[in-house]
């Protein structure tokens, strides 16, 4: 229960910051490929050369075509995947946006080790914001960094529970489907009227999963 309530503070705290800035409509470059497709994709079913991989190297889960199963795959073959190291986290792949992502969570790596206020802190710092300024005022590609980072937060603890076996590997590919979403409309920055209806169906899910 009590972490219930403490990831639901978090994503409070990014509705928050969602409604407090306007979110440019994005220009709608760098669409996704078709191995980036939203969670109700055709198909789940590897490649021969994925199966290859498999048989020899360890589970490929890149193959697969939709977002939700390439993520539900590696929760299940954590220990056993086939990784080139090349990897990129879901929400920064196929757009006009990658490097820049890829930078924040390379750079925001180590505020994760981290816990309590030394942990929001890191947060704010390699987001781009100033501690204790007016964040109404800041830029608005800090604060959307910002939030990016409060929803890996919660990508996480979504990925604890799993691995503590209280959801099923379903839902927890569900709901990290439906951050990696979200994730990726803030930073392809779409409106807010187009993310915001988004969030809120994230919170019903996650009540309905997470007790």
């Amino acid at each position: 229960m009590e972490k219930t309530i403490k990831i639901l503070s978090i994503f409070l705290v990014a509705t928050i910051f969602l409604s407090v800035f306007v979110i440019a409509v994005g220009s709608g470059g760098g669409s996704s490929s078709s191995s980036d497709s939203s969670s109700n994709g055709d198909s789940n079913t590897p490649t021969s050369t994925s199966a290859e991989n498999s048989s020899n190297l360890g589970i490929d889960c890149e193959s697969l075509l939709t977002i939700s199963g390439r993520i539900k795959c590696r929760f299940e073959n954590k220990n056993s995947l086939y990784e080139t190291g090349n990897e990129i986290e879901e929400a920064c792949r196929s757009h006009y946006k990658t490097n820049d992502c890829i930078s924040l969570y390379e750079n925001s790596a180590t505020c994760y080790n981290m816990v309590g206020n030394s942990k929001q802190r890191c947060f704010i710092q390699k987001a781009g914001l100033l501690e204790g300024q007016n964040l109404v005022i800041s830029n608005d590609e800090n604060k959307r960094n910002y939030i990016i980072l409060l929803l890996y937060e919660i990508q996480e603890r979504i990925e604890d529970s799993y691995d503590e076996g209280k959801i099923s590997s379903d839902n927890a590919a569900n709901l990290v489907a439906l951050i990696v979403e979200i994730k990726r409309d803030i930073l392809l920055d779409k409106s807010k009227n187009e993310i915001k209806p988004k969030v809120q169906s994230f919170k019903i899910k996650y009540n309905e999963i997470i007790r």
